[in-house]
């Protein structure tokens, strides 16, 4: 029994907060405690041997374990330990982005002192895991098992990355809110596309947005369309994505933050003459062509025998 609780404890520990480790052990943890049981029951035949196994797991445990785990933790707090949390800022827009979310959050009550991660979001892979596929289905992101595990796994070395999952952990009134961020470009790209292509490098997620958003813009020309409205329905229809005004405009401005520039539909005042308006039109038009008629002694009956009178 000792061995199985070490297990666990080594485990909920290390195991399911590293990656690789919980994906070797994925769908084996069953097997692995069968197997610890049925030594257990081998052991139980030599009491002496068994015991003495599990007094030597668990003081090497508290020896090499429990102190190494607490003096990494506070030498971590005092600065003098290199936080392996930051490295996950391997890339120029990580860096931007942790440094100037650390800045807005500094006067912040709601500041973490001790985290777990860079943004407080659980270490553990399966709960990161089932934070993407929950926040996926619930507003019809389309990503597949394969893209969840990409983004996952790259939560663990990019900032931002760790941050768009952190977020998938709020609670949202409305999807615009989710938007609202200066990821706004990857989320809409996300929901807008049925098939995406998810990079574990954020940099390079950028530019994927980037030439996917100039493709359509330029091969739709927004600008030959009345209305934005008219431009968005054109879109879904030939690229079968998922786009409305408020994706459509966001997409509009990373371009143009981006040098790309794209015209937009130009609106113009539709005038509409009520039937009151269009019979005294007719009437104004009407009279002026009487009149005419009158100085010049031609046209209708009316004015025949005046025109005749200034011949003479």
């Amino acid at each position: 029994m000792g061995f199985i609780v070490a297990f666990f404890f080594w485990y909920n520990l290390i195991g399911k907060n590293n990656p690789r480790i919980y994906k070797s052990l994925d769908g084996k943890i069953r097997g692995i405690v069968t197997t610890i049981i049925i030594l257990s029951v081998f052991g139980s035949a030599i009491p002496g041997l068994f015991v003495g196994s599990l007094v030597v797991v668990m003081s090497l445990l508290f020896t090499f374990g429990l102190p190494v785990f607490i003096i990494r933790t506070i030498l971590k707090s005092l600065g003098l330990l290199k936080n392996k949390e930051k490295e996950s800022l391997n890339s120029a827009y990580d860096r931007q982005r942790y440094e100037r979310e650390i800045k807005e959050s500094d006067n912040s009550k709601n500041k973490k002192k001790y985290r777990s991660s860079l943004t407080g979001l659980t270490k553990a892979y399966p709960k990161r895991r089932k934070i993407v596929e929950k926040f996926s289905k619930k507003y019809s992101l389309n990503l597949t098992e394969k893209e969840v595990d990409r983004i996952v796994d790259a939560s663990y070395t990019s900032y931002s990355w760790e941050r768009e999952i952190y977020d998938m952990t709020e609670d949202y009134d409305a999807l615009a809110q989710w938007y609202n961020r200066d990821t706004g470009w990857l989320r809409t790209y996300l929901r807008a596309f049925p098939i995406q292509s998810v990079s574990s490098d954020f940099d390079r997620q950028r530019e994927i947005c980037l030439d996917v958003f100039t493709q359509i813009f330029t091969e739709i020309n927004p600008g030959r369309f009345a209305t934005i409205d008219e431009c968005v329905d054109a879109i879904n229809d030939k690229y079968l994505t998922a786009f409305d005004e408020q994706i459509f405009m966001i997409a509009y401005r990373f371009l143009e933050a981006n040098k790309v520039h794209i015209k937009l539909p130009s609106h113009t005042v539709l005038k509409g003459d009520s039937e009151l308006e269009r019979l005294m039109h007719k009437y104004d038009e009407e009279a002026e062509k009487g009149y005419d008629d009158f100085v010049t002694g031609e046209g209708s009956y009316r004015n025949k025998g005046v025109g005749e009178k200034l011949k003479l």
